[in-house]
């Protein structure tokens, strides 16, 4: 059993969880110390409070690590597990998180050891542990707030439409399913999309704009979030997952989702084969009962399984932007703020000109040109921007752009694999050859 338990004390929680936690508890989930002796490993992280009546394992100004209770029967690969994982804790805290633990107003962090006890059944004067969080792969399953909003979101009409249409799907479910009577047809109202296109269309950006939306928070997975290195764990990580969502009302967001929704291998071979096929079985059972929201997004919708697209309420496509899309992009993502000379922005023929610059780029790319822009600006000490700053970003990003497409290759995959059994062709051949000139 292990139990992280968290006192907030007023900090910056998305920091402590994006940058401490998460990578806290990865590290914690891989040692191996569990046997009849110590059966119980719980860590607290205390935010400015420090504790000179305890035993520092290590400290220094801005943190210590403390072994509360540390057991006299030990062997040597458990206490060797503990070191590691005390100095991997250690790195954590330092180098590039020190500037970002100072700025989120965190004067002191006490790491706590606790050994064969929760912190629940023991008092520590000063500290009220009020506020716990699980381990484990549970820590990685966190709904956020979503981060963008419809405004922020631009999208050709056509995709802007089937969005609004499944948004009303969504938001009037009650409606729809118990009022109507849609729940005598599915018993389960079912709202789960499936967003495809290229990468930096705004998939991710949608999903959360669709939270926001909902007034919900959102839980994005991706695929190294539920795999284990433990086989036949994954399953189970993905059940968390979908009750941590389901208690939250947190809509679902799956990245990269080909990995999740592939095709469930066949001719099976080795105990991962195994366990792939058995995540997807699980996913197909969890889709049929869950009553939230999920959505997936993926740049390669046809490795998809059939059992998984007839689950899936509407498939919304995402491509590049036109030209408007394009211009209605750059003109949002470049912020109010920004000091123009003349205090004059870009005209509409200018913004034509980046919008034509841009063609074949995502919204991502053009946020990008427009980022570097701005670096640019601020490199040279200019206190104003021009025209020309944004001009000379969009066709440096273009130029690299089509250099890095010219030499990138591309092969389908019915080519891939004829040159996948070709290379073990090759390779059989070669053992044989082998084999007789011995």
């Amino acid at each position: 059993m292990k139990k992280i338990n968290i006192v907030d004390n007023g900090v910056n929680v998305d920091f402590v969880d994006e940058d401490l936690i998460k990578p806290i508890a990865k590290i914690y989930d891989s040692i191996q110390i569990f046997e009849d002796d110590i059966k119980i490993l719980s860590i607290a992280l205390i935010f400015n409070k420090e504790f000179p009546e305890f035993t520092k394992k290590y400290e220094d100004d801005l943190y210590s690590i403390i072994e509360f209770n540390f057991p006299k029967i030990m062997d040597g690969k458990q206490n060797n597990e503990i070191n590691r994982f005390i100095n991997n804790a250690r790195q954590i805290f330092s180098n590039q998180n020190k500037l970002k633990i100072k700025e989120a107003g965190i004067e002191h962090i006490s790491l706590i050891l606790l050994f064969n006890k929760t912190f629940d059944s023991i008092n520590i004067k000063g500290v009220n542990f009020k506020k716990n969080k699980e381990t484990g792969t549970n820590m990685l399953f966190v709904p956020k707030v979503p981060k963008y909003n419809l405004d922020q979101v631009i999208l050709n009409e056509d995709l802007e439409k089937e969005i609004k249409k499944s948004l009303i799907i969504l938001e009037k479910r009650e409606l729809i399913y118990n009022k109507w009577g849609f729940a005598e047809i599915e018993p389960s109202p079912k709202a789960i999309l499936n967003f495809y296109g290229p990468s930096g269309t705004g998939k991710t950006m949608t999903a959360h704009a669709i939270a926001n939306f909902l007034n919900i928070k959102i839980m994005a997975l991706n695929y190294a979030d539920i795999e284990s290195k433990f086989v036949g764990d994954a399953p189970k990580n993905l059940v968390r997952a979908f009750e941590i969502a389901g208690n939250e009302n947190a809509l679902l967001f799956f990245d990269e989702a080909d990995s999740f929704l592939g095709k469930r291998i066949t001719n099976i071979s080795s105990s991962s084969d195994q366990a792939v096929n058995s995540l997807r079985s699980q996913l197909l059972i969890l889709l049929e009962d869950f009553e939230g929201v999920v959505i997936f997004a993926t740049n390669l919708v046809s490795n998809y399984d059939k059992a998984f697209e007839s689950r899936i309420f509407k498939h919304l496509k995402f491509d590049l932007p036109d030209k408007e899309g394009r211009k209605k992009i750059i003109s949002k993502s470049i912020p109010n703020r920004v000091p123009f000379d003349g205090n004059v922005s870009l005209t509409d023929d200018q913004l034509d000109t980046l919008s034509d610059i841009s063609d074949g780029l995502s919204g991502r790319h053009i946020k990008n040109a427009i980022l570097n822009a701005l670096t640019n600006a601020a490199l040279s000490g200019n206190e104003f921007l021009t025209y020309d700053d944004f001009f000379q970003s969009f066709e440096k990003l273009k130029i690299e752009t089509e250099d890095l497409n010219k030499n990138s290759i591309t092969i389908d995959s019915n080519k891939k694999k004829k040159l996948e059994m070709k290379i073990s062709d090759r390779l059989k051949q070669k053992t044989k050859n082998r084999y007789k000139s011995r």
